[in-house]
């Protein structure tokens, strides 16, 4: 169902809206923390964040394996795709609107390199493999999303 969309079209659509779509079917149950409603689907290998208005605020696209979830399989975002580097993103998006690179946190331990990218829906933030040799998981945000604030 989500795979075969392009994710970002999710952003702003309400919880009952994706139910009564179907566009949910075989996620785990939605799960609230703090007034925030999370769906996991990690069969399908994407996650989805809802605003306290029960709209969706971030799609989670996850490489295969990581945390646990089989890889996303539909199209990412802006021509990505999970084997690309870090060098290879740049490539195509150009310089990010905010980066970090790898390093190691006291605890946290290692932490991997990131690019976020302002982009015509809202932002789009990218997880690097600790080496950047692929992507492991993209997030979209809307345009008044985590994104714009600065979290990852």
């Amino acid at each position: 169902m989500v795979q075969m969309m392009e994710p970002q079209v999710l952003l702003g659509k309400s919880y009952s809206q994706l139910f009564r779509d179907g566009l949910i079917e075989g996620t785990k149950p939605a799960e609230r923390i703090e007034g925030f409603l999370y769906v996991e689907a990690p069969a399908e290998g994407y996650s989805l964040a809802f605003d306290g208005e029960d709209t969706v605020d971030a799609v989670h696209l996850y490489r295969e394996g990581h945390r646990g979830y089989a890889g996303y399989r539909g199209i990412l975002p802006l021509g990505l795709t999970f084997g690309m580097s870090q060098k290879d993103v740049r490539s195509i998006l150009g310089n990010p609107t905010d980066a970090r690179d790898e390093q190691t946190i006291r605890v946290l331990g290692a932490v991997p390199a990131w690019d976020r990218y302002r982009v015509e829906f809202g932002w789009v933030h990218v997880e690097y493999e600790m080496n950047r040799s692929g992507i492991r998981l993209v997030t979209i945000f809307g345009s008044g999303g985590a994104g714009a604030q600065g979290a990852a």
